[in-house]
Formats: C-alpha cells, sequence, structure tokens
C-alpha cells in the first residue's frame, strides 16, 4: 500500500485521579472541594434518566454524609462544563442529574451516604474543577400546598436558590428550580 513505515509509537504511563473508582470515592466536605479529571476511565455508565448523551467521558467518584436532613446543593464554581450527578449506590443507579448550569439540589437524609459523580460534558478541555457542597435554604412557596401570593403592579423579587425542580422539565435541557405563585 501507499501508507508504509516507518513508523513511530510512544506509550506512556498516566495516573488516573485517587477517586477514579468506587472504592477510592473520596469524601466531599461542606464548602470547597477542588478535583482534576485528567486520565479519569470511564467505568460507570449511568442509567436513564442521566444518560442523555450516551457518549461519556471518564468520571470521579465521591461520597457525601449529610450531617442534618435537608436539601443540599452540589455547584461546580469554576465553569468547566461538567455533569454533575448522584446515586444511593456506587454503580450506574443514577437518581438525579445536572447540566446546564452545573448546580445539583437534592433532598438528603442525615447520616444517609450518596455517591456523587463528576464527569466533563462530551466537548469539555478543562479537567480541573471545583465542587461546592452547602446546606439549601428552601423557598417557603417550593411546593403547591404554599404558594406564594403576587401582587398585581408590583414587581416582585424571585429567588429560586434552594428551590427544587419538582414539577417536570423546565424550558432549560434538565431542568431547574421552580417556585410556585397563585
Amino acid at each position: 500500500g501507499t501508507h508504509q513505515g516507518p513508523y513511530s509509537l510512544t506509550v506512556a504511563q498516566v495516573t488516573a485521579p485517587p477517586n477514579d473508582t468506587c472504592a477510592t470515592a473520596t469524601p466531599l466536605v461542606l464548602g470547597a472541594n477542588t478535583g482534576d479529571l485528567a486520565n479519569a476511565t470511564n467505568d460507570i455508565h449511568a442509567s436513564a434518566p442521566c444518560n442523555p448523551l450516551g457518549n461519556r467521558r471518564g468520571e470521579v467518584i465521591y461520597t457525601f454524609t449529610p450531617p442534618t436532613t435537608g436539601r443540599y446543593v452540589f455547584r461546580e464554581t469554576t465553569g468547566t462544563d461538567v455533569m454533575l450527578w448522584v446515586s444511593s449506590a456506587c454503580n450506574d443507579t443514577c437518581t438525579r442529574l445536572t447540566d446546564e448550569p452545573e448546580v445539583l439540589q437534592v433532598d438528603l437524609v442525615a447520616g444517609t451516604p450518596i455517591f456523587v459523580f463528576v464527569e466533563p460534558y462530551y466537548r469539555s478541555t478543562t479537567t480541573t474543577y471545583s465542587l461546592t457542597v452547602e446546606a439549601a435554604t428552601v423557598p417557603a412557596n417550593d411546593t403547591c400546598a404554599t404558594p406564594a401570593t403576587l401582587v398585581p403592579n408590583m414587581t416582585q423579587m424571585v429567588d429560586l436558590a434552594g428551590a427544587a425542580a419538582d414539577y417536570g422539565v423546565s424550558c432549560g435541557f434538565f431542568g431547574g428550580g421552580d417556585a410556585v405563585y397563585q
């Protein structure tokens, strides 16, 4: 053929992140947690609804055990394009996913650990990230049982921080928090 050698092949050993497997999952703390996705392997293949793209890249794995029962926010704060998803077990049974924005809110029970997965979005070129974990304040009008009243002809501020996405898909790709008004 026309594509004959000589060729050169270089083989280099790479080191995966320390939290690349379930057995080495890193515990998250409240506040900032930094990490790197470089050389992470794709060994957990999320099930629906957390596999919208099908084409996944290597993930890193964390555990988080909430100190108190309530809603917690997991937020990527550096602008790195990642997908965040959680599961009650370190396997492909995903219970919640977020992508744009990289903010995931989950209601948790004190002392019950969960697994948090961070993986790069398929077009991401940055591997370093910061994952912040915070206890959320749930808005009073987060459900239909406790709607806030809108006042006609008056501007009202809407704060969805801590609001759950509990009424289906929003206008965004993966949804976001919602609040109820009457």
